[in-house]
């Protein structure tokens, strides 16, 4: 179990390897089609389409919206582009840079979902990629104060299947929804896009291999030269800098199970899933869905 220190710069390694190294404007897994090429531009492109994806699964008459784990904002800015108003939550104090703060139908709040406190009632809650950050169970509670009547909640997930005990911080897809049917939830979708999102485990195992190397390397240095007691004094003095060293290796034991796309396959899924809070199922046009109808007429 890591350290609150650790678990922050785990994150902070996570932001600064997407935007700073890569170059990219989304932490998220992209959908892929055969002919995108495996790069950096093919991620591009295929975390575009994601996006687009999760614009098409939102209810037409949303106005309001909760991004709980917002990222590097790339969704929360999308959403706003196209009317909705955006409380973007993210525990991690620096991801507040990749917001506007001349757009006021966006609005950041660097908190958890557990501490989040608000009196406004929403039309979506969305969670892309952030439902395995904390518990289900507690999140739904959540969602009976945040969601208003009718609301729907957006996930865009990985789940285990029935059968693996392992990845022990990933929810089980069957005991999630069992838990939302309980909660008075109806699935209004849930489409399965596993075979799309592997190329993104392909080229994350070849983008992260030389920067963990590289970080192994001069952690296993830095220990040898500690065995003086000169370098004893200096590690003390510099135990949080030796800290910072060892995040892209803690980065790469948390996510070297999930980049293993046969694994993947095996044990793991990914959905995108649109849930309903209460009453009957209403099928209600996409807002992606009503734009095309509007300029096809």
């Amino acid at each position: 179990m890591k350290n609150g220190r650790m678990q922050a710069l785990v994150r902070e390694f996570e932001l600064d390897f997407v935007s700073d190294v890569l170059g990219l404007d989304s932490l998220h897994y992209g959908i892929w089609k055969p002919e995108d090429p495996l790069t950096l531009e093919g991620l591009s492109t295929a975390q575009r389409r994601y996006t687009e994806k999760l614009l098409a699964f939102v209810p037409e008459d949303s106005r309001t919206l909760l991004d709980v784990g917002s990222g590097l904002g790339d969704n929360t800015r999308a959403l706003a582009r196209e009317g909705l108003h955006v409380t973007a939550l993210s525990p991690v104090p620096s991801h507040e840079r990749c917001y506007p703060t001349d757009d006021p139908r966006v609005a950041f709040h660097g908190s958890t979902l557990e501490a989040f406190e608000s009196e406004d009632r929403y039309d979506v809650v969305l969670m892309s990629e952030s439902s395995n950050y904390f518990c289900f169970r507690m999140a739904f509670d959540r969602f009976d104060e945040l969601l208003r009547p009718g609301g729907h909640i957006l996930l865009s997930a990985i789940f285990k299947t029935d059968d693996t005990s392992a990845y022990e911080t990933t929810h089980r897809y069957s005991d999630y929804m069992a838990h939302a049917r309980t909660k008075g939830y109806e699935v209004v979708r849930d489409e399965d896009v596993t075979e799309h999102v592997l190329p993104t485990l392909t080229l994350g195992r070849e983008l992260l291999k030389p920067i963990v190397a590289t970080a192994d390397l001069a952690t296993r240095y830095y220990g040898t030269l500690c065995r003086s007691f000169k370098w004893r004094v200096v590690s003390f003095l510099g135990r949080h800098l030796f800290a910072d060293m060892q995040a892209p290796l803690a980065f790469w034991e948390d996510t070297k199970d999930t980049l293993d796309p046969e694994r993947f396959r095996r044990e793991l899924m990914y959905r995108f899933i649109l849930l309903r809070r209460g009453g009957e199922v209403q099928e209600a046009p996409s807002r992606t869905e009503a734009m095309h109808a509007a300029t096809s007429a």
